[in-house]
């Protein structure tokens, strides 16, 4: 009876010793099989790169055909050109080679010989033609609308006159890179976008689908007829964590998901090991060190008492151990909540303190504005009112309209603090960014003559048209050119203000360049913070290049500012054409709006 325990013991350690050395084994074993998964990712994706880089040049190549022009213009027979596809076809292998005029439909075709030829169909519903026809190189997978059989499309545009007049396209058929997967015997598939097997060595999992499609993905497929009507199934099968990796069971087989992007596409690669060899070796593992715990069960029960007792004495040790370092972190962490809690108390005053700052720096500038106007209309009330008791209408007259201008001044602060706050985008409307750069230039025309400088414009002969307030961008040039007259007139001589507008492939540019003393880094760094001037109070109160920003912000543009290498300053305004605005990345305006907070 009293060897009972001691038999549990053993058996138990026995046990313990199997369950470690399977539970080792089974995860160096997946160690391994992932490193053997990566190299095996590896080799699938090049194959696949390799597959679709083969013959990526063949469309551009047809595009630079001489006698290209004259077949898609109708003036020369396609039978030539035909069979010019035929042989280029034939060559390559693996592969469909054919020509679209820019409706989309199919004028030559290396396959013009076969039942199944595509000469005559009309592909324009394809997203590769669509890319193509408006001047860039399209991709697309898809089943095939003609034969069934599914392939990659690489599409070219073919130019005439510097215009796309056609589409050149090569179709990569997958044949013989899926038998070969197939003769390798491992599971592998290749994923799109939405999820949907489309190359796969497992052939009943082909153009199954990895999840449930939204209405709009399910649209755009039907829109395209990318799987030409093939029924989308769900692929059946579970994951510990939900998303496909890790461990996953499909058909009742238990495989180790490894997934890698491919270059190039919106597609993923899925390896996956099956874990039954695994796991049979860690089994077979685990059993081998049992026996081999059992037969030293025998020498180990002799020692069993002292080796008991050297246990409990490291065990006391350890735990001693332990609860030294647990004081000691105790501490540590009691004088390190302290130390973050007297930073925290730092920052707050700091913030504070920037903030009462700012407060007061804005207060100063906006009072300061505010008063001059404001003591002026008191003044000429006061005369006003004498001066029409004395019957002196006209100079009455003259008083008030100084009283209104004050007013308008006054009008102008505050409108500025209104424009800077209220950045709505309303009243977009198309506007040639040429008229407000005339408009301010002819009103400022007397300003700079006043402080002696030279007022250039450069202006684009053909309309800029641009979407945006004409208001505010009649703001937007006032604010620049009165800040570079007033720039300019600071220099002894050579004073010069030059604004100029031009536009390239995807943007008008506004630039105004003046000839004063140019501007330190830390100014450019803030200056087109709310409220940051280098004027002295009563000059300005910081608001005007803010409010260039926001205006710039609104209508998609950018706005920037550097020293010109020979002195003075440079703006440069891009802002996208009209029509281009709305398509502007929400994104990148967040980006911009956080880089300038």
């Amino acid at each position: 009876m009293k060897r009972l325990p001691a038999a549990l013991l053993v058996l138990l350690a026995v046990l313990t010793l199997g369950l470690s050395v399977y539970g080792f084994m089974a995860a160096r074993s997946r160690e391994q099989a992932q490193r053997v998964a990566a190299d095996r990712l590896l080799l699938y994706t090049d194959s696949i790169e390799a597959t679709l880089k083969r013959l990526s040049h063949l469309p551009g190549t047809i595009a630079l055909h001489p006698d290209i022009g004259a077949v898609l213009e109708r003036r020369h027979s396609a039978d030539g050109f035909n069979r010019y596809l035929e042989t280029i076809a034939q060559t390559a292998g693996g592969a469909i080679l054919y020509v679209m005029d820019r409706s989309g439909e199919t004028i030559a075709a290396s396959n013009h010989a076969t039942p199944l030829s595509f000469v005559g169909r009309n592909y324009s519903f394809r997203p590769y033609f669509r890319m193509a026809i408006e001047g860039g190189v399209g991709t697309h997978f898809a089943i095939g609308a003609t034969t069934g059989v599914p392939g990659y499309f690489i599409s070219h545009p073919i130019r005439l006159a510097g215009k796309p007049v056609g589409v050149a396209v090569v179709k990569i058929e997958f044949d013989d890179l899926l038998a070969n997967w197939r003769r390798a015997g491992e599971p592998v598939f290749v994923t799109d976008n939405h999820g949907v097997i489309i190359l796969s060595s497992v052939a009943p999992w082909q153009f199954k689908r990895m999840r449930t499609l939204s209405a709009a993905e399910t649209a755009e497929i039907e829109a395209n007829r990318k799987f030409a009507g093939t029924v989308l199934a769900p692929l059946e099968y579970q994951a510990s964590g939900g998303a496909f990796e890790g461990e996953v069971t499909i058909d009742g087989n238990r495989y180790l998901a490894s997934s890698a992007k491919l270059a190039g596409e919106s597609w993923s690669l899925h390896y996956l090991t099956p874990l039954s060899p695994i796991l049979d070796t860690a089994v077979l593992s685990g059993l081998l060190a049992g026996l081999l715990a059992l037969l030293a069960a025998a020498i180990a029960h002799l020692f069993r008492v002292r080796a008991q007792q050297l246990l409990l004495a490291r065990q006391a040790r350890e735990a001693e151990r332990i609860r030294a370092v647990n004081r000691k972190l105790e501490a540590e962490i009691a004088t390190r909540r302290q130390a973050e809690q007297a930073l925290l108390q730092a920052q707050a005053s700091l913030v504070q303190t920037n903030r009462l700052a700012a407060l007061g720096k804005m207060s100063a500038a906006i009072v300061h504005e505010v008063n001059q106007p404001v003591a002026a209309i008191r003044t000429y009330t006061s005369s006003g009112e004498l001066l029409l008791k004395k019957g002196r209408k006209s100079e009455a007259a003259d008083i008030f309209a100084q009283i209104r201008r004050m007013t308008e001044r006054l009008g102008r602060i505050t409108s500025d603090l209104l424009l800077f706050s209220r950045r709505t985008g309303q009243g977009f409307r198309p506007v040639d960014l040429n008229r407000p750069v005339r408009a301010i230039a002819r009103e400022l025309g007397a300003e700079a003559q006043a402080h002696a400088v030279r007022l250039e414009t450069r202006l684009a002969r053909r309309p800029l048209v641009v979407s945006g307030n004409p208001v505010r961008l009649e703001q937007l040039v006032s604010n620049l050119l009165r800040n570079a007259i007033h720039a300019a007139s600071e220099q002894a001589g050579g004073r010069v203000v030059r604004v100029t507008t031009r536009c390239d492939d995807a943007n008008i540019f506004l630039i105004v360049e003046d000839s004063g003393k140019g501007m330190s880094a830390e100014t450019i760094g803030q200056l087109f913070e709310p409220f940051f001037t280098t004027k002295n109070i009563g000059e300005g109160v910081g608001l005007g290049l803010a409010l260039c920003f926001a205006i710039v912000d609104e209508a998609g543009g950018r706005i920037s500012a550097e020293n010109r290498g020979e002195g003075g300053a440079r703006f440069t305004i891009s802002l996208p054409p009209a029509g281009a605005a709305g398509r502007s990345d929400r994104a990148d305006r967040k980006t911009r709006e956080a880089e300038h907070a």
